[in-house]
């Protein structure tokens, strides 16, 4: 059985949506993978890191629902994907303000605040660009959702190979300039683009008189409910090693630039799952896709307690990152899937907010603890364990109900012809 990699014919939202998300993935790929770096430098402890860490991921449960719902309200998801950018670009020269502090019994606390009102503008820009682009491309068959994501990975994977190299040569503090002027360009660009008249007729087609956007629809929904939940847990063990991770490479004998070495790689192995995206989609079913993304996890977590050097930490890097693109593909597909017409953007923050907030919250709170008294092997070994059973229960979910749930279409199995 041979897979080919054909694309089909581009469309010219493809192009244009492309760009985006390399303008959008390179201006987080200056600030997000050398946030923990940056506090490194700051002289915090790994528990004060943690507690940073959580606040993260408490805003990231706050502020993507109230963004997304605002975008519903508005019926314009670019609008308050720009507010962000915006907010996100005067918000994070605050933080450097903190070493005005330093020593201080205020200085962890402005440090909080300070990440907090940043994460309040950047953390819902993830969930906002693919609400946006799955709002756009949806009425065009033609239009897939790896073929753009893809190009988000490539600029993301350049930006961190260069910038983990110039970080380590020089000082991380250098985040905060590059991710403004690359912020600035791709605001520019967002300010430009246009998406025709697709996302207008969809938006227009969604806000009919007899549905309210109300949360509570997605919350009442039981498939939603149990799929944001599935995904919380397993994502739980990345979030506790990519909170930690310049540890671990340090532990290993490696630094920042084996970090941004490590982050390259994971970036090409994204890009490699977003390639396999496609053939595998005329393969296998959107949930079979997701379970075979999990089952990648899982060997991840295996090849993570085995390694003994910062190249091979860097190699199964790239692992995670094929098995991160596969899953992100399908995460993005239900997420939108389960929503009501009303709540495209609403679904997709929302789900982004309780799964991948829900489990940086508990990854930095736990992890803190974990990687002061385990070993890495044994927390490793742990996380194996932890995702095996995750996985298990969810494809339990996933059997027959007896009330009258039916499975979405392409869960179904296929008919005998």
């Amino acid at each position: 059985m041979r897979f080919r990699l054909r694309m089909p014919k581009p469309h010219p939202l493809t192009l244009r949506f492309s760009i985006m998300e390399i303008l959008f993935w390179a201006f987080e790929g200056f600030n997000l993978p050398f946030v923990g770096a940056y506090l490194v430098s700051r002289g915090l402890s790994n528990t004060s890191i943690g507690i940073i860490a959580s606040i993260n991921a408490l805003m990231a449960i706050l502020a993507p629902p109230l963004w997304g719902f605002v975008s519903d309200r508005v019926r314009s998801v670019r609008k308050v994907f720009i507010i962000c950018m915006i907010g996100g670009m005067a918000a994070i020269w605050l933080i450097p303000l903190s070493s005005l502090f330093p020593q201080t019994a205020t200085f962890i606390p402005l440090l909080v605040v300070l990440y907090a009102l940043f994460w309040c503008f950047d953390n819902p820009l993830q969930s906002l660009m693919d609400s946006w682009l799955m709002q756009t491309i949806k009425p065009v068959p033609t239009i897939q959702y790896s073929n753009v994501r893809l190009w988000g990975s490539v600029g993301y994977a350049i930006v961190v190979s260069i910038a983990g190299a110039f970080y380590s040569r020089f000082s991380v503090q250098w985040m905060f300039l590059f991710y403004t002027v690359m912020a600035a360009i791709a605001l520019i660009y967002a300010l430009f683009l246009r998406s025709g008249s697709f996302q207008q007729k969809e938006v227009e087609h969604a806000a009919t008189p007899h549905e309210k956007a109300s949360p509570l629809l997605l919350i009442k929904n039981y498939r939603y409910v149990i799929f944001v939940l599935f995904v919380t847990l397993l994502y739980i063990p990345s979030s506790i090693f990519f909170t930690f991770q310049l540890q671990h490479f340090r532990h290993l004998g490696g630094n920042a630039g084996s970090l941004g070495f490590a982050m390259t790689l994971s970036c090409v192995g994204e890009v490699i799952g977003f390639l396999l995206a496609w053939p595998l989609s005329k393969r296998f079913k959107p949930m079979t896709r997701l379970l075979m993304a999990s089952g990648v996890f899982m060997v991840r977590s295996l090849l993570y307690l085995l390694c003994r050097t910062p190249f091979q930490l860097g190699m199964v890097h790239m692992l995670q990152g094929t098995g991160n693109a596969i899953f992100l593909g399908g995460m993005a597909y239900f997420f939108d899937y389960y929503a009501p017409p009303s709540l495209k953007a609403t679904s997709q923050t929302l789900g982004y907010a309780f799964s991948m907030g829900g489990a940086t919250i508990a990854g930095s709170m736990i992890g803190g603890a974990l990687v002061d008294k385990w070993s890495y092997p044994k927390l490793y070994f742990a996380e194996l364990i932890f995702t095996v059973i995750v996985v298990g229960l969810f494809m339990l979910t996933l059997l027959p109900r007896k009330k009258k749930q039916p499975l979405p279409p392409d869960l179904e199995p296929a008919k005998q012809t």
